[in-house]
């Protein structure tokens, strides 16, 4: 019987911080004899839900590729899980897939924490040591069931929690016109909090990444690192 495998949202398996109003789902089919996919049908739903927050119902196509939702508006910073059935050109059906996830991200939601930066350090012609920001909190006795953390700067940061990178990501946040949009990042860092005393997010950003004369709306002079936001 046909079957749904390999799902993705936005050519990434169970991808997090999707900022689109409308992620795109791609599939493949696989069967115990030569096929064509003659439909399909999605399922969407909400984490948590059982009745689903969109179901497109039999659909007679036979896309498989970059399918659009077209469901009621996402929230920001929630897990959606997904799931895929499909007919072949006979009209035969299989078994819905196993379920796959995405998480949205801000959704153009506000930074609750501050751009930070340091002052001018004058002549930026010599090499000067990145600039660190840490802060360390105390999460008590909680047990943590999930965590994100969102952060992005002014130029290539690194971001460190506990002593341990965030992520193996490399020159964050990506190159873009800073006048016009900052890309910012977003790290499931479940695993790197623990109960207690938790020795700080530490940001470090490149020397001389972004100067700017201070206009009231982004850091002044000096290295611009960006407000950070940590959900548990």
């Amino acid at each position: 019987m046909p079957q749904a495998v390999n799902l993705t949202c936005e050519y990434k398996v169970d991808p997090i911080g999707l900022d689109l109003e409308r992620p795109r789902f791609s599939w493949q089919c696989v069967s115990e004899e030569r096929m064509i996919q003659g439909g399909y049908q999605i399922q969407v739903f909400r984490e948590g839900e059982n009745a689903p927050l969109w179901d497109t119902g039999r659909v007679n196509k036979r896309d498989s590729l970059l399918v659009p939702y077209d469901g009621p508006a996402l929230q920001p910073r929630t897990r959606y899980t997904w799931r895929v059935r499909i007919w072949d050109k006979k009209g035969r059906d299989g078994e819905f897939s196993a379920l796959s996830s995405f998480e949205t991200g801000m959704m153009n939601r506000a930074f609750s924490a501050q751009w930070i930066s340091i002052p001018d350090k004058g002549d930026i012609s010599k090499m000067q040591s990145a600039p660190r920001f840490r802060r360390e909190f105390d999460l008590g006795g909680r047990k943590i069931k999930s965590a994100r953390l969102y952060a992005t700067a002014l130029g290539v940061y690194v971001m460190r929690l506990n002593g341990k990178d965030a992520s193996s990501d490399l020159l964050c946040p990506g190159w873009t016109d800073y006048d016009r949009c900052v890309q910012y990042q977003t790290w499931d860092v479940t695993a790197l909090l623990r109960p207690g005393k938790n020795q700080g997010a530490q940001l470090s950003a490149v020397d001389g990444a972004v100067r700017q004369a201070g206009t009231g709306e982004r850091p002044g002079d000096g290295i611009g690192c960006g407000g950070t936001v940590i959900d548990l």
